[in-house]
C-alpha cells in the first residue's frame, strides 16, 4: 500500500500522522450535536463474564460516532480534527468509513477499509491511495488488524471477538469492582480492565501502548466520553472526546461503503 510517500507541505504530513495514528488504535471523536441520540436498553448480564462481554460486543456492531481528537506527537501539538466514523463490525469482514474535517468544515481526508482493503481520498491534494497494508511506527500492518485496532476504540468490547481473554488478578492496590482480562491482540499481549458494575472500559494496556477511558454519556453511560492514549514508540499523545453516538443499521451495501466512490476520485 502506498501510504508511506511523503510529502513536503505540512498539511499533508499532519493528514497522514493523524492517519496512521489512528490505525494504531488510538482514534476518537467529539462533534456537537443538538439532542443526544437514543440508544435502546443494553442485553442483560447473564452473570458469564466472557459471554456478557461478547453480547455488549455485538450490541454495538453497527454504529456511528462523531468527535474530536487532540493530538501531541514527538513533542508537536496538532490542531484539533472533528471526524465522524461508521463502523460495522463483522468479525471477518468489518467495514470501517472516517472522514476528517477541519474547524470550518472542510473534509481533511477520507478514508475506507473493508475486508483486507483500504482507499484514503485526500481533497486538497486530490490525490486516493488504495492498498492492503499500514505501516506506522509499530510496523507494518495489515487492513483487517487496522480495523480491529479502530473497533478496540470506537468499540471497546469488541476484543472479545478476536481472543481469546483470561481473567486475572488486577495489580491495584484496591482491584475491587474491577476487572482484569489477558489475551493477545494485535500481536501483543495486552490487559483490558472493564467495571464490575456495567462492564465499561476502564484502561487497555500493553507494554507499549495505554488507553484510559473516563467519563460517561448520560444516555449512553457505558460509553467513555474522554479516551486518553500513549504510544510510547511513537512518542505520542492525544484525547479524543466523544459526543454523539448512534447504534445505526449499517449494511455492507450502504453507500457508505462503496468503494466506487474513491475509484472514481482516482481517475479524476
Amino acid at each position: 500500500m502506498n501510504f508511506t510517500k511523503r510529502k513536503k507541505a505540512t498539511y499533508t504530513a499532519y493528514v497522514a500522522v493523524m492517519f496512521l495514528l489512528c490505525l494504531v488504535s488510538l482514534y476518537g471523536c467529539s462533534l456537537f450535536v443538538k439532542q443526544p441520540q437514543k440508544v435502546a436498553p443494553l442485553p442483560e448480564r447473564s452473570g458469564v463474564l466472557q459471554k456478557d462481554l461478547l453480547k455488549r460486543a455485538l450490541f454495538f456492531s453497527s454504529i456511528k460516532l462523531s468527535g474530536r481528537l487532540k493530538l501531541k506527537a514527538k513533542g508537536k501539538e496538532f490542531p484539533s480534527v472533528r471526524i465522524n466514523a461508521w463502523l460495522l463490525s463483522m468479525g471477518s469482514s468489518s467495514y470501517l468509513r472516517i472522514k476528517g474535517f477541519t474547524a470550518f468544515g472542510i473534509t481533511l481526508f477520507d478514508l475506507l477499509a473493508k475486508g483486507e482493503q483500504a482507499w484514503v481520498y485526500l481533497p486538497r491534494s486530490k490525490r486516493v491511495y488504495e492498498g492492503s497494508r499500514f505501516f506506522t511506527s509499530y510496523g507494518s500492518i495489515d487492513v483487517k488488524s487496522a480495523i480491529r485496532a479502530m473497533e478496540m476504540v470506537l468499540n471497546p468490547w469488541s476484543p472479545v471477538r478476536y481472543t481469546t481473554l483470561k481473567e486475572v488478578q488486577c495489580q491495584e492496590e484496591q482491584p475491587e469492582g474491577l476487572i482484569c482480562l489477558k489475551g493477545g491482540f494485535l500481536g501483543r499481549p495486552f490487559i483490558f480492565k472493564y467495571s464490575l458494575s456495567d462492564l465499561s472500559p476502564i484502561t487497555f494496556y500493553s507494554s507499549d501502548m495505554e488507553l484510559f477511558f473516563s467519563g460517561k454519556f448520560p444516555k449512553v453511560p457505558v460509553f467513555s466520553k474522554e479516551i486518553t492514549f500513549f504510544l510510547y514508540k511513537a512518542e505520542t499523545v492525544g484525547k479524543l472526546t466523544l459526543s454523539n453516538i448512534q447504534c445505526i443499521a449499517l449494511s455492507p451495501e450502504s453507500q457508505l461503503f462503496d468503494d466506487s466512490y474513491f475509484l472514481g476520485k482516482k481517475g479524476q
